[in-house]
């Protein structure tokens, strides 16, 4: 269509076309608006178009002759309609420059610059409701486009460089659609059993033409197997309609077979443990011979000549006397725990009258001095393990609230103790460990976390 300015139809003009006029919802629609002049120009601006309920990706704009005497400065939009209806596409405002020749009062032409304005025609489009899909009705998304193509490539499981268990490789998708743009397009569903994905942000591109808008989409992915051997990566289908044939297609990336080597800690594992077959497989036959049954008798197979039996032999004597000896001095140990406990409680006080300073002491005063929390909680741990009475005393009611506000800081919210008290901590302990003596009864309430 044309619409002229100030009645000069034949120098200067503008034209308004769409390359389509009825489309569905979220469909791209292009409109070019074109000013065409046959007199020189100069600064041409174009403003944003603003349509109620569609998105407008702009397309670029360019300036050519269209004949000898025509030139045409050309702005193109896409157009995504959001809803269904009758669409408005108001009249757009051309703004530039014209150089065009007046006539002076002699009679001559002279040069005369000024500044136009111009109206683009209304138009209008018929946007029609999505089509469903009765094959894919738990399809959400809605890509009405020209076509669809998805590709993958994957970094980290390929001969030069295998996918091993517990160690991640990088899947990529990408996606590519002429006629949507790239935020349209939705995610791949990358999830598999046996695997942990985690997905980067992804990267969206759109390529704008005269033709309209091509959108890109890509998906990182890092995948971790969790076991060794044949990995399934699912095909990953994208339905979409067909614009131009006006039909559903599918766009399918096939099922992907990847090998998994074990990893590191599985292949020591599977070494040793293959190693461990290999040595023990002479002992589970030698044991398959001493074992009685009812046609050979037990002590037949105990005789055996060869070198292998006879190392075994000292091993087992070896092994016999160790954990004899071990049994033995725990016996002992045990008698003599139990002999301490019928000491008369008068002969325990002396005994702990006389406490011998603990050798995290020093390590505790220092901590407190520099004001290293951590440091302090952990030489506390060490602290309480040496003696049952350092134990106890980091149970006493004085302390107690001390040690969890400490904990509290640490490990939560907390705020942290005051720094003197935390100095004179170590004095304070050392007091109570002197003063009280142990009670073997007495259930830690500080149990999990000082043994």
């Amino acid at each position: 269509s044309n619409n002229a300015a100030n009645g000069n139809q034949q120098n200067i003009y503008t034209e308004t076309s769409l390359d389509k006029d009825k489309v569905f919802v979220q469909q791209q629609v292009i409109v070019t608006w074109r000013l065409i002049s046959r007199f020189p120009i100069s600064q041409p601006q174009f403003f944003p178009p603003q349509i109620d309920g569609v998105l407008v990706q702009d397309l670029g704009i360019r300036a050519y002759k269209r004949s000898d005497a025509e030139r045409v400065v050309e702005q193109s939009y896409a157009l995504f309609p959001q809803k269904s209806g009758n669409i408005i596409i108001p009249p757009q405002q051309f703004q530039v420059i014209v150089d065009a020749p007046q006539r002076n009062s002699a009679g001559f032409f002279r040069p005369s610059r000024s500044q136009m304005q111009l109206s683009t025609d209304e138009k209008s489009i018929t946007v029609v409701p999505a089509e469903s899909s009765t094959n894919n009705p738990q399809n959400t998304h809605w890509l009405p486009a020209s076509s669809l193509e998805i590709s993958q490539e994957i970094l980290g499981a390929d001969s030069a460089h295998p996918a091993t268990a517990g160690t991640a490789f990088t899947r990529i998708i990408r996606m590519r659609a002429e006629g949507l743009s790239a935020e349209q397009l939705p995610p791949p569903n990358m999830q598999a059993p046996g695997i942990k994905v985690y997905n980067e942000t992804p990267v969206l591109n759109n390529k704008d033409n005269q033709q309209g808008v091509v959108g890109m989409r890509e998906d990182r992915a890092a995948v971790i197997a969790a076991q060794p051997g044949k990995l399934l990566l699912p095909a990953i289908t994208i339905p979409w309609y067909d614009v131009d044939a006006v039909q559903w297609r599918e766009t399918v990336l096939p099922a992907t077979e990847i090998d998994v080597l074990p990893g590191t800690t599985i292949n020591s594992s599977t070494s040793t443990n293959t190693a461990d077959t290999k040595t023990s497989a002479p002992t589970q036959d030698k044991l398959a011979q001493i074992n009685p049954t009812q046609d050979h008798p037990a002590a037949t197979p105990v005789v055996n000549q060869t070198p292998s039996t006879t190392n075994e032999s000292y091993l087992w004597q070896i092994s016999t006397a160790v954990l004899f000896t071990l049994l033995l001095a725990i016996i002992i140990y045990l008698y003599k725990q139990q002999h301490r406990g019928k000491q008369p409680i008068s002969d325990r006080t002396t005994i702990v009258d006389t406490p011998v300073r603990p050798s995290h002491n020093t390590a505790l005063r220092h901590a407190t001095e520099q004001g290293d929390l951590k440091k302090i909680h952990q030489t506390l741990q060490a602290w309480a393990k040496e003696q049952e009475v350092n134990r106890l005393a980091l149970q006493h009611p004085s302390v107690t609230p001390l040690l969890q506000a400490l904990e509290k800081h640490l490990y939560g919210n907390g705020i942290a103790p005051d720094a003197q008290t935390l100095k004179n901590l170590p004095s304070q302990l050392e007091e109570l460990a002197a003063g009280q003596p142990p009670q073997n009864n007495q259930t830690s309430q500080l149990e999990t976390l000082y043994r």
